[in-house]
C-alpha cells in the first residue's frame, strides 16, 4: 500500500476547481459582445445634433452645377466608416417639398456628407428645421429633423 496523506489527496481537487473556473470564464469571453443577443451591432444613423442645413444665397460661392438659391445639407453619420446616407426626401418644416440635387453626396471628412436641395417655393423666413428621410447601406428607412443654421 502506498502512503498517500489526506493532505496530498486534497491538493488535486483544490487545484482542479480554479482550472475549471478559468476555462468556463474563457469560453464565455470568447464570444464577442456584438454577437450576444442583448448587444446587437447598431445600424448606422444620422447624428442629428452634429448635422445641419444652411440656406445658400446667390452671393455665396458654390460648386458649379449647384443652385444659387436652395440649401446645403450636411449629415454626420455614426459610425464614421458607414456609407453615405441615401436621402430619399427632404421637406421644410412648413411642409414645402424639396428636391435633392444629383450632385452629391460630397464627402467632407470621414462620416460627414454634403448634399444640396432646392425647394418648390420660397420657405417661410422663420424656417428652423428640415425633415430628412434616408437609408444607410441596406438599413432601415429613417427620418431626422435637422436644424437650419443661421446665414
Amino acid at each position: 500500500m502506498t502512503n498517500v496523506s489526506r493532505r496530498h489527496l486534497a491538493k488535486g481537487p483544490a487545484w482542479a476547481i480554479p482550472a475549471v473556473d478559468i476555462a468556463a470564464s474563457a469560453s464565455s469571453l470568447s464570444a464577442s459582445e456584438a454577437d450576444s443577443p442583448g448587444n446587437r451591432e447598431q445600424q448606422p444613423i444620422v447624428v442629428q445634433p452634429l448635422s445641419f442645413a444652411q440656406k445658400i444665397q446667390g452671393a455665396v460661392a458654390v460648386p458649379s452645377g449647384w443652385p444659387k438659391e436652395g440649401y446645403r445639407l450636411v449629415l454626420t453619420v455614426s459610425p464614421a466608416d458607414a456609407p453615405a446616407p441615401r436621402v430619399t426626401s427632404v421637406s421644410l418644416e412648413d411642409g414645402i417639398p424639396s428636391t435633392v440635387l444629383d450632385v452629391g453626396p460630397v464627402p467632407l471628412r470621414p462620416g460627414v456628407w454634403e448634399y444640396v436641395f432646392q425647394t418648390a417655393s420660397s420657405p417661410a423666413p422663420d424656417t428652423v428645421n428640415v425633415n430628412v428621410s434616408y437609408t444607410i447601406g441596406d438599413g432601415t428607412a429613417r427620418t431626422a429633423t435637422i436644424f437650419v443654421s443661421g446665414e
